[in-house]
């Protein structure tokens, strides 16, 4: 079952009507009104791997109770598709999975979405929740990190840190 095949089987199964309808503001919706319907207006949609991004991410404003209208304020709008980003990033691509990834010599965002199997989009997605999270370093900072022995590593952490207490006593004082 391929990543797509799974989103309509998961949505299926929870209820929701996965229809393909065209849209004007966006290019996929979920909709609730007495049930769920995950709209997708394919005509939109260039790709198999989009079409994946899509009906995940609308799968996530679903599980995490993230609806909103189109006229809600922008905050709210925001705080609604950062929780929806999220969940399909946690849910597709765990920090585990990840993890082992990067274990493996995967570095650039398409072996890790190779490794992995997902769209770039999504991996991208879920780089960017971990790294945000403080799951994983930041970009960049991994690479800077393997080439550093692994005495000066925590030397330059446990400095890092006497700095950081230093640095809070004299704005106590």
């Amino acid at each position: 079952m391929n990543l797509n095949e799974r989103a309509i089987y998961t949505a299926e199964a929870e209820g929701i009507e996965v229809i393909d309808y065209p849209l004007t503001v966006a290019k996929s919706a979920i909709l609730s009104d007495s049930g769920y319907a995950l709209i997708l207006d394919k005509s939109q949609i260039e790709s198999q791997e989009e079409e994946a991004c899509l009906l995940w991410h609308e799968l996530g404003h679903y599980f995490t109770g993230s609806l909103h209208q189109l006229s809600a304020p922008y905050e709210l709008r925001s705080r609604c598709e950062y929780r929806a980003s999220a969940w399909a990033a946690k849910a597709l691509c765990p920090l585990e999975k990840l993890k082992k990834a990067l274990a493996a010599g995967c570095r650039s965002t398409w072996e890790l979405s190779e490794y992995i199997g997902l769209p770039e989009e999504l991996l991208r997605n879920a780089l960017e929740y971990y790294q945000r999270k403080g799951n994983l370093p930041a970009a960049g900072t991994r690479e800077k990190l393997q080439a550093v022995p692994k005495h000066i590593k925590k030397t330059y952490r446990l400095n890092k840190k006497i700095a950081s207490i230093l640095n809070h006593e004299e704005n106590r004082q």
